[in-house]
Order: C-alpha cells, then structure tokens, then sequence
C-alpha cells in the first residue's frame, strides 16, 4: 500500500509561534481552576509575545527529545448533590486539573493529527468519536437498528466490545 506523504512531515515539523498563538486562543478560560503550579488559563490570554516565543522553544525541545514535563496531574473530588451519604466513593465526582501549559501543546499535537488525517482522507466513514458533529450516541443507534434489523431476519448476531 502505497501513502500519500506530501503531508507526513508536517506532524513532525517544529512547532510555530503561529500554532502557540491558535492554541493558546482556543483554549477556554471560563470555570476553570488553577494547576498544580498554581497557574490559571486566563494567564495564557496574557502572555507577552516573547513568553509565547519562549513556549515555542520549549515545545520544540518536548517534541524533540520526547520528554513530556507535564505528566503530573492534580485530581479533586466533588460532592454529587443528592446523595444520602458522603462516607462512599460514588458519592463524589472525580475531577483532574492537568497542567496548562502541556494543554497548549497537546491542543496544537491534536490540530496536526486531525489535519492530517482529514488531508489524507484516512478517517473511516463509520468513525463516530471525537468528530464534530458525530458522537458516539449516533453509533449506538447505528448498532441497535443493525441488532433489531438482524432479530428480524431471524440471523444471528455476535457483538465484540473493546474499551
């Protein structure tokens, strides 16, 4: 099987101050709390050019020796309402505070997977997840009617789930 690699290197280039800035502009600020460093998204919003220039650098050197600095996450447990008891676990929703800054470079690995596949056309059209305006809900619904469909024909259905 023969690929397209006119826009396989593009995944490995180096990282632009023009994706820090897309990234650092996508990233919400509303609801949030701080990180484990004690940083809040809305710093990102105002960040000077050279701090950006800075993440660039840094980002890079991620990328290039593989070190992801970022891998230490704070997780908070919160209280569901309506519930009788606190004193069990499934009384509370568990919530992690991952690293801001690592959240800038994961966004920008994101944007260049999702290019890439989109480019190269080698997403599969049953794909559900993690596309917009697609969910996982529509292929539940799509396996269902497969399942009644297969009922009605008095076939037999095997299904295999992996998560």
């Amino acid at each position: 099987v023969e690929e397209n690699n006119e826009d396989s290197d593009d995944l490995n280039d180096p990282i632009t101050l023009t994706e820090v800035l897309a990234a650092i502009k996508a990233q919400k600020t509303t609801g949030k709390s701080k990180d484990g460093d004690l940083f809040h998204p809305k710093m990102l919003k105002s960040l000077s050019m050279s701090s950006c220039k800075f993440l660039v650098v840094l980002f890079n050197s991620s990328f290039k020796s593989g070190v992801w600095p970022w891998s230490t996450s704070n997780i908070t447990f919160i209280k569901k309402s309506g519930k009788k008891s606190y004193l069990y676990p499934g009384s509370y929703r568990p919530i992690t505070i991952s690293p801001y800054i690592g959240k800038i470079l994961e966004r920008i690995i994101e944007t260049r997977i999702k290019t890439h596949c989109n480019l190269n056309d080698i997403i599969d059209d049953a794909q559900e997840g993690f596309l917009p305006a697609r969910n996982t809900s529509r292929y539940l619904f799509k396996m269902l009617s497969s399942l009644h469909e297969a009922k009605r024909r008095k076939m037999t259905s095997f299904l295999l789930l992996i998560d």
